[in-house]
């Protein structure tokens, strides 16, 4: 289990050139270069998410869910539940909850980052032969169940459900084609990548 963001560097520093580092490669250029244009689109992230390393209390004063934007751990890449305080506190705070890790996004941004991510991780996973994984979270499918159930809301398909007003903020005007061309284009990858671990996420998401 990868326990260090230096681990990761490392082993990819390492393998041998083929057709799969060179799409890893690729992927790790993409969402860092998304992550790079969503601060300057958004701001800089003002604080940490944990106002200390103990991870007891998160930082409240850095939300702008009523802007309808999300706080993204970038070291999500690597960890998994970097919002929990639990989970948090296993992972070097200053390479996981410092503001200079921490990206502002709307939901459809968020959504491709962690895709981006499934992809990453599944092809880190192949080149280790499956046999050092890091673990797989449930990322998209926590970004994107809450946007197909407030956006039936607001269409008033689901009246029984009772959002926050930040929510729908958060999930109005959401462009049901571009996400479409979100998931054809990342699990088309992963087609590529092992078509097993596609068909995988394809049933959690839908």
């Amino acid at each position: 289990m990868l326990t260090t963001i230096a681990e990761f560097n490392t082993f990819v520093e390492n393998l041998a050139e083929s057709e799969d580092k060179k799409i890893l490669i690729d992927l790790l250029n993409e969402y860092n270069n998304e992550l790079w244009c969503l601060k300057r689109i958004h701001g800089k992230v003002p604080g940490n998410y944990f106002l200390t390393e103990s991870c007891a209390s998160p930082n409240t004063k850095i939300k702008r869910g009523n802007e309808g934007l999300f706080v993204h751990h970038d070291a999500e890449l690597y960890f998994n539940n970097l919002n929990d305080k639990a989970a948090a506190k296993s992972y070097n705070y200053n390479e996981t909850q410092t503001a200079n890790n921490l990206t502002y996004c709307t939901a459809t941004e968020h959504l491709k980052l962690h895709l981006i991510i499934d992809c990453i991780r599944t092809l880190y996973n192949k080149l280790h032969n499956w046999q050092e994984e890091i673990a797989y979270g449930n990322g998209v499918m926590l970004i994107y169940k809450p946007m197909t159930e407030v956006d039936d809301y607001l269409r008033g398909k689901n009246t029984r459900l009772k959002p926050l007003p930040w929510q729908c903020t958060a999930y109005a005007n959401i462009n049901w084609k571009y996400i479409s061309y979100l998931f054809d284009t990342y699990y088309g990858l992963l087609d590529k990548i092992d078509p097993d671990k596609r068909a995988l996420w394809a049933n959690i998401i839908f």
